[in-house]
């Protein structure tokens, strides 16, 4: 895990070598154990590796402000954090034999030791034990498609010089993040966004589609746009290249889908002893470090199924520390089932609480830290635990993360499924499963129902029946004119339909509405404090037979979410966890909102008309207000996106009056 930036130019433009080391510099988070910076002139082919202040020593390389006369023309920068191979042998950017080719990698390829044994095969040769010479070789041996081969969570960038180019890839679902900005003349390119603002310079300024899809839909993460105009990212499962020659930027292209998969026939039995294989597999892969590795640990059944297959792996003696918060609310709080995998798997508990005045005070830097806005106060609950793990010196954590999109586990999906039964004139199982309502979620059936018949309705027809269920494309504390002078035309929220609906709500669940938010909390949230998350369910061979299974393996007829998932789990957890109530990761919105009251206020008194006018803004404060008021409601959804949009805003300095 560390962060990585590159800036390729034409040969007559020379980098800003000072700038570019302080935009690396401001990513140290992301690998406080090494730095290093490459330089290469394209037209001479003149090239050099230099030392940042955080070199190892024993690498003996010149510090990079030597380069600062420098004609380079083409960048790469890296920050190291060691996880793999901890000996100088690790540093990056690291080159080919032959140093034709110059590699910096963001992440883990945890399948590498099966991949350098194949490659030894075919004559490669390897100095170092780290995963990074092997995707090297890999890329030498297989060309872009190599990307394809690896079992990982990976963001890359290799200088090919006798081709004249710069290659980039990320991995199968976005885990790890690549930012870019090209303007035909330069290719920047980051693990954040921050660095290519410090490199382009200015007043950011927002996107204003992001902005209405944002404010609107909580979307901020798929696809290639972001929220700031002239920030792009690489989408995930995508390969983009570009030929410096003639600076032209082919791409992205998809190596990978999802939906690409065939379905199965598998007996319900045999398909629950694969899925506990394949999710061992994967969790063993995930385990594969030199430094020691920890967990998240909510005592729900997707991070209670990480802690038990640990032990599993590692057997009895090993220790394995699991980091969890707790609420101080006696009817969110998930402490006892917490205390329960705990117990059953010998594990060292430490636990994080948090008091409505930390979450004020660190408020402004949780912003900073996502760099975009989020959906919730609950990404401050995860913040928190991944800073008590660097406190006590983890610097890998294993989560949770994507069992619910891979496997059915929002109780929204239980509409889909609906949807799909009705689709396919099952009128008896769509009753059932409408009944099946957890007891916890009573009040949820009728909405669940309306949503289910909403997807059988024409296309044509959405706008005006979210209207009618109080949910307007366009509410009124936003302003259509403001959208429409730039293009903006609001249209509902994608949602599966017809006898598929199950499997497109997990498709859009995966590569836009909820995963892509919750990988980039996760990775802000631990490189903040310089960790390395991991997340065992986002594996594309796990993915892939999730989706090849019926619908009633993943919800079954009497409303079981994740059921396949919870079948293959038996007599690995307990049952008290296998079998409770779905509950969100909860923390006491209510109770937070009153203390945050005063910050809204100074944030809703400070936003003007002529700064925000894609809002109307005597409307959000009624809005905001009233819902702040309301002691049934929680200060989500809408109110919160709003007001966080204006406080990111100042933050980051942006012009959304433009």
């Amino acid at each position: 895990m560390c962060g990585i930036l590159g800036l390729i130019q034409r040969p007559d433009r020379a980098v800003d070598v000072g700038r570019f080391a302080e935009s690396l510099q401001s990513m140290r988070h992301r690998g406080p154990d090494g730095e290093g910076i490459y330089l290469l002139n394209s037209a001479s082919g003149a090239g050099a590796a230099w030392a940042g202040s955080d070199t190892d020593p024993r690498l003996r390389l010149p510090a990079v402000a030597g380069a600062a006369g420098s004609r380079a023309n083409i960048a790469l920068g890296h920050r190291r954090l060691a996880i793999i191979d901890l000996s100088p042998s690790g540093h990056q950017p690291m080159a080919s034999r032959d140093r034709r080719q110059w590699i910096v990698l963001n992440g883990e390829v945890y399948n590498y030791r099966e991949l350098r044994s194949e490659l030894r095969g075919r004559g490669h040769s390897f100095v170092s034990s780290s995963d990074t010479e092997v995707v090297l070789a890999a890329y030498r041996e297989w060309g872009p498609l190599s990307v394809g081969r690896f079992v990982g969570m990976f963001a890359l960038a290799i200088i090919d010089i006798p081709r004249r180019a710069v290659f980039l890839a990320r991995d199968h679902f976005g885990i790890k993040p690549l930012y870019y900005a090209f303007d035909g003349r330069q290719l920047a390119f980051a693990s954040e966004i921050g660095p290519l603002l410090r490199l382009r310079g200015g007043r950011p300024r927002i996107d204003p589609r992001r902005t209405y899809e944002y404010l609107r839909y909580n979307l901020s993460d798929y696809g290639d746009a972001t929220m700031f105009q002239g920030i792009s990212q690489l989408p995930t499962a995508s390969t983009m290249e570009l030929s410096w020659e003639d600076m032209r930027l082919s791409g992205p292209t998809a190596y990978w889908r999802i939906d690409g998969v065939a379905p199965s026939d598998i007996g319900r039995p045999e398909a629950a002893r694969e899925l506990r294989r394949l999710l061992e597999e994967s969790v063993g892969y995930h385990l594969r470090s030199d430094v020691p590795v920890g967990s998240c640990l909510s005592g729900g059944l997707d991070s209670s199924a990480i802690v038990a297959m640990m032990r599993q792996r590692l057997g009895p003696r090993r220790s394995i520390q699991t980091f969890s918060y707790v609420s101080d609310d006696r009817l969110l709080s998930e402490e006892r089932y917490i205390d329960m995998v705990n117990g059953a798997n010998a594990c060292v508990p430490h636990k994080t609480t948090i008091s409505p005045d930390e979450l004020a005070r660190d408020l402004d830097s949780l912003i900073r830290v996502q760099e975009l806005p989020f959906m919730s106060t609950s990404i401050y609950a995860q913040y928190r635990v991944f800073r008590l793990a660097g406190e006590c010196g983890i610097k890998v954590m294993l989560d949770g993360q994507g069992a619910d999109e891979l496997f059915a586990g929002y109780l929204n999906l239980l509409g889909a499924r609906i949807t799909a039964l009705l689709a396919g004139r099952d009128w008896s199982g769509a009753r059932r499963l409408c009944r099946a309502v957890p007891l916890n979620m009573g009040g949820y059936r009728f909405g669940m129902l309306a949503t289910a018949l909403g997807r059988l309705a024409p296309a044509r027809l959405h706008g005006q029946m979210m209207a009618a269920a109080g949910q307007p494309i366009w509410p009124s504390w936003l302003n259509p004119g403001w959208f429409a002078e730039r293009g903006v035309a609001a249209a509902p929220r994608a949602y599966g339909r017809g006898r598929q609906a199950l499997r497109e709500e997990l498709r859009l669940a995966i590569e836009q509405a909820s995963l892509p938010n919750l990988l980039r909390f996760e990775d802000r949230n631990s490189m903040a404090h310089s960790i390395e998350s991991r997340v065992p369910f986002c594996n594309h061979r796990l993915a892939e037979f999730a989706f090849s299974l019926p619908d009633d393996y993943l919800i079954d007829g009497s409303g079981t979410t994740k059921a396949i998932l919870k079948q293959s789990l038996g007599g690995v957890l307990p049952e008290e966890i296998l079998n409770r109530e779905k509950v969100g990761f909860a923390v006491p919105e209510r109770r937070w909102a009153v203390q945050l009251a005063p910050w809204i206020e100074r944030i809703l008194a400070g936003a003007h008309d002529d700064g925000f006018p894609m809002l109307d803004l005597p409307k959000v404060r009624k809005t905001v207000r009233r819902q702040m008021e309301d002691g049934r409601r929680h200060l989500l959804g809408e109110s919160w996106r709003i007001v966080l949009f204006i406080r990111w805003a100042a933050i980051w300095g942006a012009d959304v009056a433009a």
